[in-house]
């Protein structure tokens, strides 16, 4: 509104000097003309950003004293939010893991360099109390304290060993090739190393000429036209003439002593023109004579 100065209360060069410097000191683009002064125009910036005007102190005052008390409104990930308003105190506060330090003009948020947490996550890879997990589709690798742990679906390494889908395996079990070729096997030097074919084929051709040797020596032993052929000793064929004068074979050592044996200890039988004597080998025959019959028996 516009303010008239009074006539009667000074002379006109005092009253246009005090419009003048109310004008001035009111700001706001007032004025003073013949006596009046205009009312100011204020600009004020409201708290949403819009502008508005106030045509007088008190307006001007009051818009600004409305800003002023509004409180500044805080909020986090969690919780209900803190309203502070100008010249109170918001703290902001850290953790075991973030540490700040407010200095004029600036609050320091630094992260400490020994982090204490439950797990990290990394795309498909996660770090956790049971170790670091390291995903790709169906390919997962774990490093914890047990060791290793690799899987693809077809290749697993852990702390037991390496154990191939359908294929090999090294384990605490032991060593299972699969049904699959061993390749590359040096020559075995110590007692407890593994021997390869070359190995075997050299030892295995070394018994066979001793078995050759053993089957050959071991027929003509045998006689009966034994042979060595192939790895085997075929049977003899002895030829036995029996008691009664006829003929046999036997096929075996134990077969002929046998049929010897039940010839030797087939006894003689004598006859006289009364009475009769069955002595085997080895035993003797008395032959003697009578008054009339001398007996005299000598070597040969």
């Amino acid at each position: 509104q516009d303010i008239v100065a009074k006539s009667g209360e000074g002379s006109q060069a005092a009253t246009d000097a005090l419009g003048n410097s109310l004008a001035q000191n009111l700001g706001g683009s007032s004025t003073y003309k013949d006596g009046v002064v205009t009312a100011p125009n204020y600009q004020i910036t409201n708290l949403d950003g819009t502008s508005s005007t106030a045509a007088t102190v008190g307006d001007a005052i009051s818009s600004l004293n409305t800003a002023v008390t509004t409180p500044l409104n805080f909020s986090g990930d969690k919780g209900t939010g803190s309203s502070n308003k100008l010249g109170s105190t918001l703290a902001v506060v850290g953790d075991s893991n973030i540490t700040t330090t407010a200095t004029q003009d600036q609050i320091a948020v630094t992260l400490n360099k020994d982090l204490t947490i439950d797990s990290i996550t990394a795309g498909n890879s996660k770090l956790d109390n049971s170790g670091l997990t390291v995903k790709n589709g169906n390919n997962t690798a774990l490093y914890g304290a047990d060791g290793i742990n690799l899987n693809n679906g077809a290749v697993t390494v852990n702390k037991d060993g390496l154990t191939i889908a359908g294929g090999p395996s090294v384990t605490s079990a032991g060593i299972n090739a699969g049904n699959k070729t061993i390749s590359n096997v040096a020559d075995a030097v110590n007692a407890n190393d593994a021997v390869n074919k070359a190995q075997l084929d050299a030892a295995s051709k070394a018994q066979d000429g001793k078995s050759a040797t053993l089957g050959e020596s071991t027929a003509t032993a045998l006689g009966g036209d034994a042979k060595y052929e192939n790895g085997v000793v075929t049977s003899p064929n002895y030829q036995i003439t029996n008691l009664d004068g006829s003929n046999s074979t036997a096929a075996t050592v134990g077969d002929a002593i046998s049929s010897l044996n039940a010839a030797v200890t087939t006894p003689l039988t004598f006859t006289g023109d009364s009475g009769s004597s069955t002595n085997k080998l080895g035993t003797t025959l008395a032959i003697t004579g009578d008054d009339n019959i001398t007996t005299t028996a000598s070597q040969g």
